[in-house]
């Protein structure tokens, strides 16, 4: 019998580890402020922007990913973009429990009542390339690999 729960455990093991290798991923990329980046094939895209600057994508389960571009007017700086960012995502009630800058890039992540976020900014000249994913705090496990891999993949066009 002890071997039994060993097979079975071992197969329920075995199981979740395919199902999270076998996750598929789409690509998106953006002419006009020339990025990309890959979403997961859960999400389902929403079509571009009327302005062409981005697109969104739907998760089944609440999530939300953002991905667009944006011209730097007022000549801001990465740090002021991407901290003005991070509280329009934590809003009132929430806070940034995560940030990172190097010298094209920036990111952040963090919560609000029931959502997480994560946040991934690059500048470029003239422009700022962004993407936002929040979701579900319920749904954590799912978009922990799908934050990391987002922010692997999100990229500057040459």
């Amino acid at each position: 019998m002890k071997r039994w729960g060993l097979l079975v455990g071992s197969l329920v093991i075995a199981a979740s580890f395919s199902a999270a290798q076998a996750q598929t991923y789409r690509s998106y990329a953006n002419a006009r402020y020339g990025y990309a980046i890959c979403y997961p094939s859960f999400m389902k895209a929403q079509r571009e922007a009327d302005n062409g600057d981005g697109r969104r994508f739907n998760g089944d389960d609440g999530g939300e990913l953002a991905v667009f571009g944006r011209n730097n007017v007022n000549g801001e700086s990465l740090a002021a973009t991407a901290s003005a960012d991070a509280a329009d995502l934590a809003g009132r009630t929430g806070k940034v429990t995560y940030s990172a800058q190097r010298a094209n890039w920036a990111v952040f992540s963090g919560s609000n009542d029931h959502r997480l976020f994560y946040s991934k900014t690059f500048q470029k000249s003239g422009s700022f390339a962004i993407f936002e994913l929040t979701y579900p705090k319920s749904a954590a496990g799912r978009y922990k690999e799908v934050a990391t891999r987002l922010s692997r993949c999100f990229r500057l066009l040459p």
